[in-house]
């Protein structure tokens, strides 16, 4: 019931900014980008209630061509993420307003819907994704994995932190796919963009896993959120982990004696696994 109430006043508050925007003349401000932010989250919340899940490879060729090829990644959530932060710090409110609709918005259907920003939209994970080669998947060691995971939270609390303090962005320093995208970038962004997409064909998505600090704000909203895989009314797992072995981000962990159980925190909402197990919902 909390979480329900959650969801409503979240809602309200993104309905009551819109509202506020309209009645100040701000929202014919708010780009276009933002507007096709908005429609290819829609797009993807009915997909995956209509369980069309293969919309989502879709949609991720269609936010590489554009978020990323045509815009020059300039749509970034850790880009909007930290400018909240720089442009309070400035007192340039107009740009503080345009970065939370983004992230706010974001937010709010990861809260609602499963982080379908993250599986479905965002062209730098698309990225990866499409290199990634099943043949090649290098196991990374659990104990290794989870200290490489807390990467992107010390990196989230730096794109909080350095905009207020040194009144200047961090994230464009250590982003790889603005300079992959534009073809040219300091030597260390190239140099770590290669790296990058050399790794992708081993492991899946390993910026999103370990260096994104947007993914692992959006891991936290994930995990406070409504969305949670279940089994349909009336049926129980039979331990036969085919979900488990379908699941690309290993979001899914088998528990002795007991039913898998999904880690939001990397959970993209895929639907992948409900595509492997039909009690799954």
């Amino acid at each position: 019931m909390a979480k329900k109430w959650g969801a409503i006043v979240l809602a309200a508050l993104l309905a009551a900014g819109l509202a506020f925007l309209a009645g100040t003349g701000e929202l014919a401000a708010i780009p276009f980008k933002v507007w096709l932010l908005a429609g290819g989250l829609a797009a993807a919340a009915i997909a995956t209630r209509l369980r069309q899940f293969w919309m989502r490879h879709v949609l991720l060729i269609a936010s590489i061509a554009y978020f990323g090829f045509f815009e020059g990644s300039c749509l970034c959530t850790n880009g909007a993420l930290q400018n909240i932060f720089l442009f309070s710090a400035l007192g340039r409110w107009a740009g503080v307003i345009e970065a939370a609709i983004q992230v706010v918005l974001v937010f709010l259907v990861i809260y609602l819907f499963g982080n379908l920003f993250c599986g479905w939209i965002c062209h730098k994970g698309a990225v990866q994704e499409f290199l990634f080669r099943q043949q090649l998947h290098v196991k990374v060691p659990e104990p290794i994995d989870r200290w490489l995971q807390k990467i992107k939270y010390v990196l989230l609390a730096m794109i909080i932190l350095w905009p207020l303090l040194l009144r200047e962005k961090l994230f464009l320093k250590i982003d790889p796919f603005k300079a992959l995208f534009n073809l040219e970038g300091t030597t260390f962004l190239l140099l770590f963009g290669g790296v990058v997409l050399l790794s992708s064909l081993f492991l899946f998505r390993p910026f999103c896993r370990y260096v994104c600090p947007f993914g692992a704000a959006a891991g936290i909203v994930n995990r406070l959120g409504l969305f949670r895989l279940k089994m349909k009314p009336g049926r129980n797992c039979t331990g036969c982990n085919a979900c488990l072995s379908r699941c690309p981000a290993a979001a899914i962990r088998p528990r002795r004696g007991q039913e898998a159980v999904c880690d939001p925190v990397n959970c993209l909402a895929c639907g992948e696994c409900i595509l492997a197990c039909r009690m799954m919902e």
